[in-house]
């Protein structure tokens, strides 16, 4: 199985690499044994609302996080496929 949704935050990348999207249950999965920490933003199914979860207690690594994958976009796009 490949890693559906990863979005790659490197510099050895030349951009970022969104893959099609898969169900919401998958992309946890893969989080769960892939990565120490996460931060998941999407909308609520029923009202639209944006919403957050995550594993982080602190709020400046939260925002480190976010920070962190605003300015790769910025800086390298996303490019939708392999």
């Amino acid at each position: 199985m490949n890693d559906d949704n990863i979005i790659y935050f490197s510099k050895e990348q030349p951009n970022i690499d969104k893959i099609d999207a898969s169900a919401v249950e998958v992309l946890c999965d893969i989080a769960g044994r892939n990565l120490d920490d996460v931060v998941i933003l999407g909308s609520d199914k029923e009202t639209g609302a944006i919403k957050m979860m995550t594993t982080q207690e602190d709020v400046a690594d939260i925002l480190f996080y976010l920070e962190v994958a605003k300015k790769a976009i910025l800086d390298q796009g996303v490019n939708d496929g392999p």
